[in-house]
C-alpha cells in the first residue's frame, strides 16, 4: 500500500506536467496561419496554411494556383510542378526560411507568420 501512495505521489504531479506541455507543444508546432515576406526582397509573397493544408499563395499579391502540398512539422512544400516549387522550413514559431524555384532559378525569403 505504501508503494502505490508513493507511485501516485510521483505519477500524478508528472502526469499533469506532462498534459499542460502537450497543447504549448502543438502550438508552436503548427504551420496555421499567413506567413508574409519578399521573396529576394523584392517580390512580396504571402503562404496560408490551415488544418495542415496550403489553402492560398500569393505572389506581388496575385493568387497563384497550388496543385500539390505537403505540411510536416518542420517543413512544408506545395507548388504546381509544371511552373514552381516553393519549400518553408520552420525557423522558430513565427519565422521561416522560403526557398522558391522556377524555371529562371531559384530566390530565398524570410517568412513571418502573421
Amino acid at each position: 500500500m505504501t508503494n502505490n501512495r508513493r507511485f501516485l505521489s510521483i505519477a500524478a504531479p508528472l502526469a499533469l506536467l506532462i498534459s499542460a506541455q502537450a497543447p504549448r507543444a502543438a502550438e508552436q508546432g503548427s504551420w496555421d496561419g499567413a506567413w508574409t515576406g519578399s521573396l529576394g526582397n523584392v517580390s512580396a509573397i504571402s503562404v496560408t496554411i490551415a488544418n495542415d493544408k496550403v489553402v492560398d499563395y500569393s505572389f506581388r499579391g496575385a493568387p497563384i494556383k497550388i496543385v500539390y502540398d505537403k505540411v510536416a512539422d518542420t517543413k512544408v512544400s506545395f507548388g504546381d510542378p509544371d511552373h514552381y516549387r516553393v519549400t518553408l522550413i520552420k525557423t522558430s514559431g513565427t519565422t521561416a526560411s522560403a526557398k522558391y524555384h522556377d524555371r529562371t532559378g531559384y530566390s530565398t525569403a524570410v517568412l513571418t507568420r502573421n
